[in-house]
């Protein structure tokens, strides 16, 4: 019976090692060579060099700089350097019992660490491992007070009973909220799931009816051919998308700049740049608060608040028949001016017509004129022609004016006057 109780207390430790660094491996990346060698019941035979990696993987997370100057051996490559690797390992974790105060790890001979494995060595190692999750647990933030036992247990009956009455109420407070958390995340989940379906059958229904759209749009489109869908459609469909966004982004704009207004406003410290330039309405500025260049905003808003109040008790209240009336008073006067507008385009018409005509006359009168000032030319032409017939003439166009008549045109080169 002491023999399979202590196989059961083996198999236990081993269990709980493995538990233990594989909770480390989840907040401490581990090497590549480590990966290869940690496993379960890793130990229950001889695996020096699972136990080189695994101690020096533990010894690492405690304190790396400290591992560094304690154990220089490291990786060992040959057996000289495996047994200075030993002692060193052997000697920094004895000193971890006088560093940590609740690290109660076995005293152990240099001899189990030659042939790593067995119930002694397993003991050992689990030991380590607890005080290292131990210490990884303690530097969390958000570990709460009380849930975490010391690593060796007290001498005294009563401590001991203390810390187990505050473990447990802690963990009962722990399981109470866990349960809840539970219970509201399976109404949550078939809450979920009632969703999905929903959504499932309206995602059904939609499928089927873009199915159903395209079947339609593609017999549309085998009827009306090419011309169904024109690029000039689609380039008024992105004008139309670019302006809405635009618009978008007016109103955008706008909210923000209305944003910055509100938190200008709130800030209690109301005050704009004055300008000068801008007169206040007299009935209202005495209203109105400066300070040097500075102009209260708020007592602003009062006077035009004042203003607008005085203004309103201008106007004549309008019942329900002023409003009609005035109504159709304004229906009228758009009626007429309908009809205004109709006559002026139809004068304007007209005008255009009559410019026309007048461009016309104009153009037949001045042909005429031409051809009675170049007909006298081509006759005085002639005459020269039968004086000399060896000399060039050159008829050129003489102006009239009007002291100058038909009967008296000089021509200079027969030095002659000749009446035509």
């Amino acid at each position: 019976m002491a023999l399979r109780a202590q196989k059961e207390l083996e198999q236990k430790l081993h269990e709980e090692f493995y538990k233990n660094v594989h909770t480390l491996t989840l907040i401490h990346p581990s090497s590549k060579e480590f990966n290869n060698v940690f496993k379960k019941d890793m130990f229950v035979k001889n695996n020096k060099v699972g136990f080189h990696q695994v101690v020096y993987y533990l010894l690492g997370i405690l304190d790396s700089a400290k591992l560094r100057q304690k154990v220089p051996t490291w990786p060992p490559h040959d057996i000289r350097s495996e047994n200075q690797f030993r002692n060193e390992v052997m000697k920094y974790i004895n000193e971890l019992n006088t560093i940590y105060v609740d690290a109660n790890i076995p005293q152990i001979a240099t001899s189990h660490l030659i042939s790593p494995g067995g119930f002694k060595f397993v003991k050992f190692m689990f030991k380590l491992s607890q005080l290292v999750l131990h210490e990884v647990i303690k530097c969390r933030p958000h570990m709460t007070a009380g849930l975490l036992l010391p690593i060796k247990p007290s001498k005294q009956e009563v401590v001991t009973t203390e810390n187990i009455r505050n473990l447990r109420a802690v963990t009962n407070k722990i399981n109470t909220g866990t349960e809840q958390l539970k219970q509201d995340l399976d109404r949550q989940f078939n809450e979920a799931k009632v969703e999905a379906a929903d959504i499932i059958d309206k995602q059904q229904e939609t499928t089927q009816r873009i199915k159903q759209l395209h079947q339609k749009l593609h017999s549309l489109k085998k009827e009306n051919g090419d011309n169904f869908t024109s690029p000039q459609d689609e380039e008024n469909i992105k004008l139309a998308l670019k302006t809405k966004l635009s618009n978008l982004e007016e109103l955008k704009n706008d909210f923000d700049k209305c944003k910055s207004l509100m938190s200008y406003l709130e800030n209690g410290q109301a005050t704009l740049d004055y300008n000068k330039d801008l007169k206040l309405p007299l009935d209202v500025s005495h209203i109105v608060r400066f300070d040097g260049e500075d102009l209260d905003l708020c007592s602003l808003l009062d006077a035009y608040n004042v203003l607008i109040d005085r203004k309103r008790l201008e106007i004549k209240p309008l019942n329900e028949a002023d409003v009609i009336k005035q109504t159709e008073r304004f229906a009228a006067l758009n009626d007429q001016f309908s009809f205004l507008i109709q006559d002026m385009e139809k004068l304007h018409s007209d005008l255009i017509n009559f410019h026309g005509k007048l461009q016309n006359e104009s153009m037949d009168n001045t042909i005429n004129r031409n051809r009675k000032i170049f007909q006298p030319l081509q006759l005085g032409s002639l005459i020269e022609n039968d004086t000399d017939s060896n000399s060039a003439v050159l008829a050129v166009p003489l102006p009239l004016s009007p002291s100058t008549s038909k009967d008296n045109i000089v021509f200079d080169d027969c030095k002659t006057s000749s009446p035509l």
